[in-house]
């Protein structure tokens, strides 16, 4: 995800809840997170608004349609002119 430039959730393990012996995962994260872009979940009842946050602000997906509609609106119309 990081490589498409696409907002990456990361849930480190941690230590206090017996998921890794130490929380060298959580020291990581909060190191390396200027470097990328993604959100650090840490507290996973916050977990929800993060998605919820990252789906809200996803950039609008954009597409050559709107472009080739129209210009070829404007070959019709040429055509159109041209047949008169």
């Amino acid at each position: 995800a990081v490589s498409k430039g696409k907002k990456t959730i990361v849930v480190p393990r941690q230590e206090q809840f017996g998921e890794h012996v130490n929380n060298h995962q959580v020291d990581f994260v909060n190191k390396v997170k200027t470097m990328y872009n993604f959100d650090i979940v840490v507290d996973i009842e916050r977990l929800q608004n993060v998605v919820y946050e990252g789906m809200m602000n996803r950039p609008f997906l954009e597409t050559n349609s709107s472009n080739f509609i129209e210009e070829f609106k404007v070959i019709l119309k040429e055509l159109c002119d041209e047949n008169q």
